[in-house]
């Protein structure tokens, strides 16, 4: 199980899900319920989740491919399944230095924001390697374009 995909054998069948395996068990729930009343699970049309969606990016907050990032950010708008989400993460992924980005206030440590632009500075200063990004934030406004750089720049 893995922070933002799954695998799974259904049906001797080997499936590479991209939703989170946070999910697991309300999958397998939802399966069984499909199996107990005789409804054919086609897994392949299991598109992915909004909720656990990995955003890759560097230290300048450009989008990154897979694998070539510094930071991985998540959104979720409410705060409901942060606990869950916080021990999913923890137990995952231990090595990730975790920050939580919220504007309403938590019991638990966090970096409070006020608004995108407070978001955005705050995001590219702390030190993080996985940041949970909480509130109504349209994330495509946070994005900086790429800049370009020579072969010997650093990344």
């Amino acid at each position: 199980m893995q922070l933002f995909s799954l695998s799974l054998c259904y049906k001797g069948q080997r499936h590479d899900l991209k939703i989170s395996g946070l999910y697991a068990t309300e999958l397998a729930r939802v399966l069984n319920l499909c199996e107990s009343l005789g409804l054919e699970v086609h897994l392949s049309h299991l598109g992915t989740l909004s909720h656990m969606q990995p955003h890759y990016t560097n230290k300048r907050l450009e989008l990154c491919p897979f694998g070539q990032s510094e930071r991985i950010l998540i959104y979720e708008r409410h705060t409901t399944e942060l606990p869950r989400m916080l021990d999913f993460v923890r137990t995952t992924a231990p090595y990730h230095r975790l920050e939580i980005f919220s504007q309403e206030p938590l019991e638990l440590a966090h970096t409070p924001y006020t608004d995108l632009q407070d978001l955005q500075s705050l995001l590219c200063a702390k030190d993080y390697s996985l940041g949970l990004v909480l509130g109504n934030v349209p994330l495509q406004e946070l994005w900086h374009k790429p800049t370009r750089r020579g072969l010997f720049d650093p990344l």
